[in-house]
């Protein structure tokens, strides 16, 4: 009866620690895709880019820090997590 608790605990571990290693990353991909089209059309528009268009770049650029700071602190989170996960 006590078996599949462990089990359990061990593959909540995994879950977390994959996704910790995988979602950080898959956001910051996002988020400079995102960038570069923005930039892309407010570049490619004959006038000058909009209040609008700064707003949302700039929103994204502090996104994109703030999802490089989880993407640091999501590797080791997510390595510890699926090595814990390993020795229960």
């Amino acid at each position: 009866m006590n078996q599949p608790v462990v089990e359990k605990k061990s593959s909540h571990k995994v879950l977390w620690g994959v996704l910790c290693l995988i979602v950080p990353f898959l956001l910051f991909v996002l988020t400079l895709s995102a960038y570069a089209i923005v930039a892309f059309i407010s570049q490619q528009s004959a006038v000058e880019p909009t209040d609008t268009i700064q707003k949302v770049q700039m929103g994204l650029g502090i996104f994109g820090m703030v999802d490089f700071l989880a993407f640091i602190v999501g590797i080791p989170v997510g390595i510890v997590l699926l090595v814990k996960s390993k020795k229960s």
